[in-house]
């Protein structure tokens, strides 16, 4: 894990716990999971600019409309503004099913994570689709 901005090793290791927790959730399809980490008037922007709010994101595990045979997130760059801000940055890896249909994806994922009283929350998570290097 690479690490920058102003945050403490113990602040970023208390962000990464949370990234962690997100990448369990969303393997599993667990919204209840999810629900506890998302915070209000989150938004989720797609690898193809599509946008959905709080629980439009969870109500696609909800539904069974989303199914992920496999979800890893790697190389995570966590950087943390004055202990209540963090944006995270990696790729995720996906082999998803979304309505039947086979979905696999290497996405370039941005997270934002606000720090409330009761822990880190995810704010916002940007998708977008890889270059072919």
């Amino acid at each position: 894990m690479t690490t920058g901005g102003i945050g403490t090793a113990s602040v970023e290791a208390e962000v990464a716990a949370v990234v962690d927790e997100w990448v369990n959730a969303e393997r599993a399809g667990d919204a209840d999971a999810l629900d506890r980490i998302i915070a209000p008037g989150f938004p989720g922007i797609g690898p193809l600019g599509f946008r959905l709010d709080r629980d439009q994101w969870l109500d696609r595990y909800r539904s069974g409309d989303l199914t992920n045979d496999s979800f890893a997130f790697q190389d995570p760059d966590i950087r943390v503004y004055d202990n209540t801000t963090a944006i995270v940055i990696g790729v995720q890896d996906q082999d998803t099913w979304w309505r039947g249909y086979h979905n696999p994806a290497r996405l370039r994922a941005t997270l934002v994570l606000l720090r409330r009283e009761s822990g880190w929350m995810i704010a916002n998570i940007q998708l977008s689709n890889m270059a072919e290097s």
